[in-house]
């Protein structure tokens, strides 16, 4: 009995193997980078500002010890992890009372990376939900405030698939077609002019055609 994927289970397979490829990439470029700057720096002590620190702990806490050493960054997971400590106790000392500014602040990079973070982890979870778990860990956000930070998540995914439906209909050939395309361009079949290549999701999904001369 032969097994037949549906377009869905294709799309998925074909986003994942984008997703992994892409993040392995970039990974083993910042390996290689950071292993250039070490040897750059060598024993020399890098001096960071405190948004620089604030930054990476923020960054550092998401990832967790295990990964910050798999990485193998510039700094310790023990000093990253320590930053992020020292963040939290600084957001929660009153003894400076500062000026508060007209207007509604912005989200802070912590949140933002909390709300993906319990998204993903509990897909089950309203917006409601994560609001409420936020605030046990003292981030006072709203509910609206949750559903746009995942809404712009979303947006992405969705422009994924538009661009995987327009290849799967005009640009893929199909077995079950005689080989054909299921919506064929004026293109298709053309025996004159350039060859072109037509590449989306970063070029996990090519179309091969003929340009009009």
């Amino acid at each position: 009995m032969s097994f037949i994927l549906h377009p869905w289970q294709l799309l998925l397979m074909i986003l994942a193997g984008w997703v992994n490829q892409q993040q392995q990439q970039i990974i083993d470029f910042q390996r290689t980078e950071i292993d250039v700057l070490k040897e750059k720096v060598g024993k020399k002590r890098i001096i960071l500002n405190d948004d620089q620190r604030r930054r990476l702990a923020v960054k550092g806490k998401v990832l967790g010890r295990k990964v910050l050493q798999e990485i193998g960054g510039l700094f310790t997971p023990d000093t990253i992890l320590r930053w992020h400590r020292e963040l939290i106790a600084q957001k929660w000392d009153y003894s400076k009372q500062r000026e508060k500014k007209p207007g509604r602040p912005p989200t802070s990079e912590e949140i933002t990376a909390l709300v993906l973070q319990m998204a993903r982890e509990n897909p089950s979870w309203g917006y409601d939900r994560i609001q409420g778990a936020l605030a046990n860990l003292g981030h006072e956000i709203s509910d609206q405030t949750v559903g746009n930070i995942l809404f712009f998540g979303e947006n992405m995914l969705r422009k994924a698939v538009r661009q995987y439906l327009i290849h799967y209909h005009a640009e893929r050939n199909h077995q079950g077609l005689n080989n054909t395309v299921i919506q064929a361009g004026d293109e298709v079949g053309r025996i004159a002019g350039k060859i072109e290549c037509r590449e989306r999701l970063g070029g996990v999904l090519r179309y091969y055609y003929r340009d009009a001369a």
